[in-house]
């Protein structure tokens, strides 16, 4: 069935399911390396089970067919009757990825599909204990029991509660409820079945289990009477006919909602526990001497908002900083000690806003980090390697736009470790190097930006192999590749079309990739580096801004009109000398710490692109103060390059903003702003203008 997405309890289960879902993955790879871990067991346990409740509660019978049957397995495994393997694990996996798939047709509003009939198949043959036969799959008739429970059979229950099995029994069962109560079970008769659960999880065949304490209820020993989450489960698991999720007919009315994480197991199959049960035993309970309970109110602690609110506040806030900047530039002009008192003061309330409004957006970086023990686990086990991943910073926060940029590199650099970078077990033993491969993934805060990390203890890369596969691909002559250094080699790799494979496969070999996750990588005016040493593995380190919405720069100007370059490349700035230039290949160099930098006169790329008013400004001024030029120095990947500009004004935060029709997609050109003098400027985008017009400048 189909589901309104933008029903108010379909999108509180949408929401919090989705939570749940993004820390099971990473969850069941724990699992598989620490099966013994109880709490992992039973927190996979409940997300299955939370999950089920809801989909019960809203009458989603695809998914609670495949969650229902992944739960069980996970009871399994809980009571000890079972254990992990990689081919069990293999499966639920797979059961989770059609979970995630349900999930997103939900939120499109799209009809659910069945699970495929082989993977229940495979969870139905797996939902027995070790040494056991699997049991024959459930008729109509059973599935139909699973639902609410008639009178007869919780009669049933509770006499089964009552007599304990029958002959070991001391005490006779109780007397029946008076008519005159109707369905409602009395406080004794409820506590007979807790006790009863708690004895061994289940009623015993031929002898009555003991009653239970206080203390063995709770552990505290100061005898109250509190059931355990586990004891609970196990009750709406026979209330229920074990696990099935009530229809919609059974849901109560009024507004409510499915259960959430933060309700745990205690939620059922999706419907509300029995008046009794939410009353709790006798003695147990925590009312006050007038009987009526009295709730603590709690304030709420955070709200939901649309992400869209919070970019439209952003954007606000953008527009507040170019105000700010006006006026600061404003301030200059009168000399008036109250203005400046004023705009000083809006500055800083300006800065607190921003950084306030920043935070709102930000995420932590472990919504990225937390899919790569299922990208490493999987791509280990189909090129039959073994890899141990681990994490640090996952806490770290930047802008939830950054968050999901990063995440396809980030998963290209991680598959790309993986295949290339870690040798075969056989290989790494060999070599006397321990035969499971690491991976570390890593991310901090530095000032205004973050460095991620990527590292491996594999074979490390040979920069004499590499020069040799660019000229045997044609992308360097073999005099250039002779002039790069070691780390202009390890570059190479995010040349177009670059491979260090020879057979094509799944994984890699296309030469596609490495030099996308540069281009995304520049995209969002960050860096990538890499560092290798041969036999020793290799790491590869990106640094991002925090944010894009408001973007450091360093204004310059170029025949009389203002541009602005990205801070995050810029290394350095000295004065044009005529004297230390020469051509080398045709290109144009300087000389800087006796090295030849390439450089580029940003007046011909104006050119380039047709501007009719500053190609008219270049064919007036001539080259009238050409040696009083500036020279910037920004550098892409290991490559310094120089740009050569007329003056440099300074430092500015500028917020980016799109170009209109007629100049979107112009090459070269990441957006505009507006400056703090009026003037409207340009934001070059330096790796675009490399690649469109390199050899023209």
């Amino acid at each position: 069935m189909a589901i309104d997405p933008q029903d108010d309890i379909v999108q509180d289960f949408l929401v919090e399911s989705r939570e749940i879902l993004e820390g099971l993955g990473e969850q069941l790879i724990s699992l598989e390396q620490s099966p013994s871990d109880r709490d992992l067991l039973n927190s996979v346990f409940r997300g299955f089970h939370t999950i089920k409740g809801g989909a019960g509660f809203l009458s989603l019978d695809e998914l609670v067919a495949v969650c229902h049957t992944t739960e069980d397995i996970f009871n399994l495994l809980r009571q000890g009757e079972k254990t992990v393997s990689a081919d069990l694990m293999d499966t639920v996996l797979q059961a989770l990825d059609v979970v995630n798939g349900m999930f997103s047709r939900l939120e499109a509003g799209d009809e659910l599909e069945p699970a495929p009939e082989t993977l229940l198949a495979e969870l139905r043959r797996l939902n027995c204990a070790d040494g056991e036969e699997p049991a024959a799959p459930a008729t109509p008739a059973d599935e139909d029991a699973g639902g609410d429970m008639s009178d007869d059979e919780f009669d049933a229950l509770l006499d089964a509660a009552g007599n304990g099995g029958g002959e070991a029994q001391d005490t006779p069962p109780p007397a029946p409820s008076d008519s005159g109560k109707g369905d409602e079970i009395s406080d004794e008769e409820f506590e007979r079945l807790l006790d009863e659960l708690q004895g061994d999880g289940r009623p015993a065949a031929g002898k009555a289990a003991p009653a239970a304490t206080g203390a063995d209820r709770n552990g505290s020993g100061d005898g109250d009477d509190r059931i355990s989450d586990d004891e609970f489960e196990k009750l709406l698991d026979d209330l229920h006919g074990q696990g099935g999720g009530p229809t919609a007919h059974a849901a109560p009315p009024g507004p409510a909602r499915p259960p959430s994480a933060q309700d745990g197991a205690g939620a059922g199959d999706g419907g509300q526990p029995p008046a009794s049960a939410r009353r709790g035993p006798a003695g147990g309970d925590d009312r006050p001497a007038g009987g009526r309970a009295q709730p603590q109110p709690k304030a709420e602690a955070s709200v939901r908002v649309d992400t869209a609110k919070l970019d439209d506040i952003m954007n606000l806030v953008g527009e507040l900083v170019l105000v700010r900047n006006r006026l600061t530039t404003l301030r200059g002009e009168f000399a008036d000690e109250r203005l400046g008192h004023a705009v000083g003061n809006l500055e800083l309330v300006t800065s607190d806003l921003q950084s306030a409004v920043m935070k709102t957006r930000m995420q932590p970086i472990k919504k990225v980090f937390g899919r790569f023990p299922r990208v490493v686990r999987d791509l280990a086990r189909s090129l039959e390697k073994e890899v141990q991943l681990t994490t640090y910073g996952e806490d770290t926060d930047l802008d939830k736009n950054l968050v999901e940029a990063l995440a396809d590199p980030l998963v290209h650099l991680v598959r790309n470790a993986v295949d290339h970078g870690l040798e075969e077990p056989e290989v790494r033993a060999n070599a006397g190097k321990e035969r499971t491969g690491h991976i570390v993934l890593s991310a901090e805060q530095e000032g205004d930006h973050i460095l991620l990390s990527i590292a491996d203890d594999g074979k490390g890369m040979d920069p004499e192999a590499l020069r040799a596969r660019a000229v045997s691909k044609g992308l360097l002559d073999q005099e250039s590749a002779r002039r790069l250094d070691d780390g202009e080699c390890f570059n190479l790799i995010f040349l177009p079309g670059f491979s260090t494979k020879d057979q094509i496969s799944d994984v890699s070999g296309r030469g596609v990739g490495m030099d996308v996750v540069k281009n995304s990588i520049s995209r969002l005016n960050g860096t990538i580096d890499i560092d290798s040493r041969l036999g020793g593995g290799s790491t590869i380190r990106i640094k991002v801004p925090l944010t894009l919405a408001i973007l450091p720069t360093l204004m310059v100007k170029i025949r009389d009109r203002k541009f602005a370059l990205p801070m995050s490349v810029v290394r350095e700035i000295f004065e044009l000398d005529r004297n230390r230039t020469n051509v080398v290949d045709g290109r144009l160099t300087h000389m800087v710490r006796n090295k030849a930098m390439p450089l580029f006169f940003l007046e011909r790329w104006l050119e380039r692109i047709g501007a009719p008013v500053m190609t008219r400004a270049l064919a007036s001024d001539g080259e009238d103060g050409e040696d009083e030029r500036q020279v910037i120095t920004v550098v892409l990947g290991h490559q310094p390059i120089g740009f050569v500009v007329d003056e440099v004004i300074g430092l500015e935060e500028v917020v980016i903003k799109p170009l209109g029709a007629m100049l979107h997609g112009l090459p070269g050109v990441a957006g505009s702003t507006i400056t703090g003098d009026g003037q409207i400027a340009l934001i070059i985008d330096i790796p675009s203008l490399i690649k469109q017009f390199g050899s023209a400048l």
